[in-house]
C-alpha cells in the first residue's frame, strides 16, 4: 500500500498537488501505525522491565498483561508461576535472560493458543549448574511429535525455542500425549551458580 501511494504521488506530483498531499498524509499515518506496531512487537519480545529488573519480573509483567486481556472460554483460566533460586538475583548474561524470556513466553503462548487448558504451570529454576524453564499445561496434548512440527506454518516458535536453547548448549525436551497435556522444558547451562537455590517465589494469575 505504501509503495502504491508513493507511485501515485510521483505520477501526479505536477498534475494535482492537493490529491498528492492527501496521499502523502495517508502515507504518514500508515507509517506511524507501522512504527507503533513495530515498537509493540519489540517491547513484547524485549520489554524494558527485562532490562531493568530481570527475568522473573519480566515474566510476571507478561502474566499481568495476559490477565488484562479479554479471553474466550477455551483458554487457560489460571496460570501459576513459581521461581526458585533467583531471590532478586540477575543472571550473569543479558542475552541469557532474553533467550530464557523468549523461550518462556513462546512456550506459554503455545499453551494458550493450542492446548485449550484449564491450567498452565510455569516454573523457573536456577541451581548450581543451569537455569531451567518448565511450562506444563493440562490441555488436550499434541498428536504429532513436536520435533516434527518445528518450522511448519504456525509452529515457527518451536524452531526458535530450539535454536535459542542450542545456542547455549542447552537441552529442550517435550512431553505430550492426547488429552494428557504438554510439558516443555528447557535447561541452559550457566557459569554462575545461584546464591539462593532454595528460595521459592509463587504467583498466580486468573484469566477471565
Amino acid at each position: 500500500a505504501m509503495a502504491l501511494g508513493l507511485r501515485r504521488s510521483r505520477d501526479h506530483l505536477t498534475g494535482n498537488p492537493a490529491e498528492v498531499q492527501g496521499w502523502l498524509e495517508n502515507l504518514e499515518t500508515e507509517t506511524q501505525n507501522i512504527n507503533r506496531r513495530l515498537r509493540e512487537i519489540t517491547q513484547g519480545l524485549h520489554p524494558s522491565v527485562l532490562t531493568d529488573l530481570g527475568l522473573i519480573s519480566a515474566v510476571e509483567a507478561y502474566l499481568d498483561s495476559l490477565a488484562r486481556r479479554p479471553h474466550s472460554g477455551d483458554t487457560a483460566q489460571t496460570i501459576t508461576l513459581t521461581a526458585q533460586g533467583f531471590d532478586r538475583q540477575r543472571l550473569p548474561a543479558p542475552k541469557l535472560e532474553r533467550d530464557l524470556y523468549y523461550i518462556t513466553r513462546q512456550a506459554l503462548d503455545n499453551a494458550l493458543k493450542h492446548a485449550h487448558a484449564a491450567q498452565i504451570f510455569v516454573h523457573l529454576r536456577w541451581d548450581e549448574q543451569a537455569v531451567s524453564v518448565t511450562v506444563r499445561d493440562t490441555g488436550r496434548g499434541i498428536n504429532a511429535a513436536p520435533e516434527q512440527l518445528m518450522g511448519q506454518n504456525g509452529h515457527l516458535g518451536l524452531l526458535s525455542m530450539y535454536e535459542r536453547t542450542l545456542a547455549w548448549q542447552g537441552k529442550l525436551v517435550f512431553h505430550s500425549a492426547p488429552e494428557q497435556g504438554t510439558t516443555v522444558r528447557a535447561r541452559l547451562p550457566v557459569g554462575q551458580p545461584s546464591r539462593a537455590p532454595a528460595h521459592l517465589q509463587a504467583l498466580t494469575r486468573y484469566l477471565n
